[in-house]
């Protein structure tokens, strides 16, 4: 009986050993998994962040682009209607920028993109929102901006852009239209007042900004 009860009191324990070194190798096995979904996880969440960045950033300038300037006014004129707070327009275009490309090639043309995009980022502020329109084109959203505030801020631009040496030690300046928006307006009619001005500015010789109320 001793005899028997050690043999079974063996493989019951060996059976128990069994179980207990599989549990193990399980669980180290799913620990493993559970590392790699964690880290598989991680890089989705980045690159669902760097998707998103892309979808809403120019490529050169990293400025915003079209799609998300024009998305986030559409928000911003529901929060100005409820609030009824004043809002300014600014549309940016970089005079006689065909010269640089003709004249340089367009890999200086775009780094005078990127520099100009640096210059904008130190003179605007935080609330500010830039967005690069189209080719030397750039616009900028100012909140809570009344039209004298929009011309000081766009004649300090201006100045910055005039006293600035850009790659190949090009000198450049801009011309700027200016529109406030109005309770009545739609996004179409106050972006068009804002590039009327542009071009009014083009027309009265670069270098300065117009303003339309």
């Amino acid at each position: 009986l001793l005899y028997y009860f050690a043999v079974f009191a063996g493989l019951v324990f060996i059976v128990f050993l069994w179980r207990y070194l599989v549990s193990n190798r399980v669980m180290a096995a799913l620990s493993d998994k559970n590392v790699e979904l964690e880290k598989t996880r991680e890089e989705l969440l980045v690159a669902n962040k760097n998707l998103e960045y892309l979808s809403f950033h120019d490529s050169l300038t990293n400025l915003y682009n079209r799609y998300y300037f024009m998305s986030s006014l559409s928000d911003h004129i529901r929060h100005v209607h409820r609030h009824e707070s004043s809002s300014a327009l600014l549309m940016i275009d970089i005079d006689f920028f065909k010269q640089v490309n003709d004249e340089y090639g367009h890999s200086v043309g775009d780094k005078i993109l990127q520099q100009f995009a640096q210059i904008l980022a130190k003179v605007l502020r935080e609330a500010d929102v830039a967005a690069r329109w189209g080719g030397e084109e750039f616009v900028i959203l100012l909140p809570k901006t009344s039209k004298e505030e929009s011309v000081v801020l766009a004649t300090r631009l201006i100045k910055a852009v005039e006293e600035y040496t850009f790659e190949s030690q090009i000198k450049l300046t801009i011309s700027i239209g200016a529109s406030q928006y109005k309770q009545d307006d739609t996004i179409e009619s106050w972006i068009e007042r804002a590039d009327s001005a542009l071009y009014q500015a083009k027309d009265e010789g670069r270098n300065r900004i117009e303003a339309n109320t």
